[in-house]
């Protein structure tokens, strides 16, 4: 162990090496001399001793070190669970959206689909309708039509017994003169 420094100087000398500077260094310029003590030497018990409480402060820092890394560890993960659950919230938050909007749209399409069954209800309703009175109008027709037949077979029937009534009439008639003739006759001839 040196007992002076090799660069000492004072304010107002240059940093070169003089012979001066150079003379402080010998031997017999030094004015304080540090005697070296010898060191003591250590037993068996005091190095385990020393030993001991080597490891000691070791795991007293090792534990500070240890509980540093594991509050750490323990902020990480909580600023992970963290971020985690702001996500999985927001995925929720997403999810709710998208159901609200499902529902939404699965109402619109029932009320869509619920007005035209409507539509197509009244559409057959009015349809029925329509032909039930185009099938009642064709029965009348025909029922018209059958009437009219049956007046004019009616009026035929009529017609040609009146005209067979008188033919009848006429040959009644014929046969009257014809007998009246014949007995006319018979009488002259008598």
């Amino acid at each position: 162990m040196r007992t002076f420094r090799v660069f000492y100087r004072t304010k107002r000398e240059p940093i070169i090496w003089l012979n001066g500077t150079k003379s402080r260094l010998r031997r017999e310029d030094r004015t304080i001399i540090s005697p070296r003590l010898p060191k003591p030497r250590a037993t068996l018990k005091t190095k385990k001793q020393a030993k001991q409480i080597r490891d000691a402060r070791i795991n007293n820092l090792m534990r500070g070190v240890r509980s540093e890394i594991a509050r750490k560890k323990k902020r990480e993960d909580r600023a992970a669970l963290r971020a985690n659950r702001a996500v999985m919230a927001e995925v929720r938050a997403r999810y709710r959206e998208n159901r609200a909007r499902d529902r939404e749209w699965l109402l619109i399409r029932k009320i869509s689909e619920q007005a035209r069954r409507a539509e197509e209800r009244e559409k057959r309703r009015i349809e029925r309708s329509r032909m039930k009175a185009e099938n009642a109008r064709r029965k009348a027709e025909k029922a018209r039509l059958k009437a009219e037949k049956e007046q004019r077979e009616r009026i035929r029937v009529r017609k040609a017994l009146a005209k067979q009534a008188s033919l009848d009439r006429v040959k009644a008639r014929e046969l009257r003169l014809t007998r009246l003739l014949k007995e006319i006759r018979r009488k002259r001839r008598g």
